[in-house]
């Protein structure tokens, strides 16, 4: 998300992904001692400091706009570190899995990266007592084709 994509949107609002508010309320539930302590990192490095200035020039009298504009940077940036880890464990999954020969197989023209993407999740995601290649590239193939819309324009050879 870019700051110019709330430019149409209200200013007394923004929009948070599913996605992140599970992130948030994980935090909240299982990671709070951490978050804790990147506090007290942040107060004991700079910001009690900061803090203490902004009290005594009365700065804290910022503007809806400056409000508005931290609370978004901190989710964009939680957005982003949120689905670069979602890539991350993905990758790792499929070299887990050694799917990237069966990846390679598969025709970008003739399905998109989403697809392969929810297929590849949820092919990772299934439990099985056979663990061999050729069953989980069986299980990716079976995922990829039930999620794939074949593009009537597109022609197969």
């Amino acid at each position: 998300m870019n700051n110019h994509e709330w430019e149409d949107i209200d200013s007394d609002q923004f929009v948070i992904s599913y996605e992140l508010l599970a992130l948030l309320k994980w935090i909240v539930e299982h990671d709070t001692d951490r978050m804790k302590k990147m506090i007290a990192r942040a107060l004991s490095n700079g910001l009690d400091s900061r803090l203490q200035r902004a009290k005594a020039e009365q700065e804290l009298s910022s503007t809806n706009d400056e409000i508005h504009s931290i609370m978004i940077d901190f989710l964009v940036l939680l957005e982003t570190c949120l689905a670069q880890a979602m890539n991350e464990q993905l990758v790792k999954k499929v070299v887990e899995h050694n799917l990237m020969p069966t990846i390679d197989h598969i025709d970008t023209q003739a399905c998109d990266s989403a697809t392969v993407r929810a297929s590849v999740v949820s092919a990772t995601n299934k439990n099985s007592t056979d663990n061999s290649v050729q069953h989980r590239q069986d299980t990716l193939y079976k995922e990829l084709l039930k999620r794939w819309k074949p593009d009537k324009n597109y022609q197969i050879n």
